[in-house]
C-alpha cells in the first residue's frame, strides 16, 4: 500500500534527480520525477494497495 512516507521519499529523489531503477521510480521511466509524486499521492488518496496491467 502506499502511503504518505513513500510520498516524501520520492520527494527526496526527484529533488536530487535520481535516475536509473529506483523503488520511487513508479512509472518506470528511469527518473524520479514529478510524475512519480502524482502517482503516489493519487493511490495513496485512493487506498490503492496494487496495480497490475
Amino acid at each position: 500500500m502506499y502511503h504518505f512516507s513513500d510520498l516524501s521519499l520520492t520527494d527526496n529523489d526527484a529533488f536530487n534527480f535520481e535516475t536509473d531503477y529506483l523503488n520511487t521510480d513508479v512509472n518506470g521511466d528511469n527518473i524520479t520525477d514529478v510524475t512519480d509524486l502524482v502517482l503516489i499521492d493519487n493511490n495513496a488518496i485512493n487506498f490503492i494497495r496494487m496495480q497490475r496491467p
